[in-house]
This record gives C-alpha cells, sequence and structure tokens, in this order.
C-alpha cells in the first residue's frame, strides 16, 4: 500500500496533500492514475454481456485463452460489437453454464490490478453501465444455487486433489488452478465443463471412493 500511495497518489483537490482518506477528490484520482498504469485504455470497454450458442464449449471460459472478437463471433457468440474485431477478450461465466456471459477485454484486467476479483470488477464495469444509462444483465441468474462456504471450497480442493487432480494449494480460494482441476473432473463425469465449484459438483466427489 505505501510503494502505491507513494506511485500513484495524486493531489487532486489541490491543498498541498495527497490526502486518499479524506479527499474524495484525491481518492477518485489516485485510483484513476492506478488504472492508468495498470493498463486502462481511454475510450474502450470492459467487456460485454454475450449470448451463448446451443453445444458451446464451456471450457473456452478459462483466463487464459483470449481470442479476437471476430474468433469470438466465428464461435456463435452474440451479442459482440461490430467494430474491434482484432481486440483480445476472455470469457467469463461468473455462474458457470447457467447464468450470464461476459466477454471481458484488457481494461477488466486493469481492474483486477486494482482489486484481484473478478466479482469486484465485474460489479465496477457493470455499476459504470448504469452510470451511463445500460440496463440491467439481460440473462438470469441462478437464484438457487448456494454458494459454497470457506470449509466447503477447502473441502472440495483436498477432493479433487485426491482423485488425481491439481486443483493447487487448499486454500480456499477457487483459483486458475482449481478451475481447471474442476474442468477436468466435468469432462470426466461429461458434465458441461464450466469450471465452476457448486453443491452438486461437491456432492459428486463426496460420491467418490
Amino acid at each position: 500500500l505505501f510503494r502505491s500511495y507513494n506511485t500513484h497518489a495524486v493531489d487532486f483537490d489541490g491543498d498541498g496533500r495527497r490526502d486518499i482518506w479524506n479527499s474524495p477528490a484525491d481518492a477518485l484520482a489516485s485510483a484513476a492514475h492506478y488504472l492508468q498504469a495498470s493498463g486502462w485504455k481511454a475510450g474502450q470497454p470492459w467487456g460485454f454481456e454475450v449470448s451463448l450458442p446451443d453445444g458451446f464449449d464451456y471450457a473456452l471460459a478459462d483466463s487464459s485463452i483470449r481470442k479476437p472478437l471476430a474468433e469470438w463471433r466465428r464461435l456463435g457468440l452474440s451479442g459482440l460489437p461490430v467494430v474491434m474485431d482484432e481486440a483480445n477478450a476472455s470469457l467469463l461465466l461468473p455462474a458457470g453454464y447457467r447464468g450470464p456471459a461476459f466477454l471481458i477485454m484488457d481494461n477488466f484486467r486493469a481492474i483486477l490490478r486494482y482489486n484481484n476479483s473478478s466479482s469486484y470488477a465485474l460489479a465496477i464495469g457493470l455499476l459504470s453501465e448504469r452510470f451511463e444509462g445500460a440496463g440491467t444483465v439481460r440473462a438470469s441468474w441462478p437464484q438457487s444455487e448456494q454458494p459454497l462456504s470457506r470449509s466447503e471450497r477447502l473441502e472440495l480442493q483436498e477432493r479433487l486433489s485426491n482423485q488425481g487432480f491439481d486443483p493447487g494449494a487448499a486454500d480456499g480460494i477457487i483459483g486458475a488452478n482449481t478451475r481447471s482441476a474442476i474442468r477436468s473432473f466435468q469432462q470426466q463425469l461429461g458434465w458441461p465443463a464450466d469450471g465452476h465449484p457448486t453443491q452438486e459438483l461437491l456432492g459428486r466427489l463426496r460420491a467418490e471412493p
């Protein structure tokens, strides 16, 4: 925090102090400076909601997979802008294949450098669109799905490891390694391989010998 403050804090209100704690102007300008240094591209979107075709390969919903928008369009995604065909994007399924789908771009990754949480970055992106007059997310969220608790996430990781998959260290954090292990287990079961941790998935792991 101290290093980030020294590098990115801004005295936007001109009072001679970079007071990110008590000056909203300094706090907002400093956050903007941090985002700019993290690769924020002015005039470009953070991402956008898309619709997926029937039979889509949900294993492509992986933050390490980046494709030009033209390629995503070729794969059957709809809702993409008609410009920026060469811009790269990754597919995000924040609630798994049963929920909304988003293509995320470089500005989304810049937000992640500020706060490394996809839920946070998505909330910021959607909120900014509401300020600009955009509507709500079109697709429905799976309201009945109960998120895993931290102890259940730890159990999920341990059981994946016991089945020969590699979720990384059992820390209760569903990161890239855990999602990759989930996809592998889902593919083994013949389920949609979206990498999303669910109660249903944990129950299936509990049933394994």
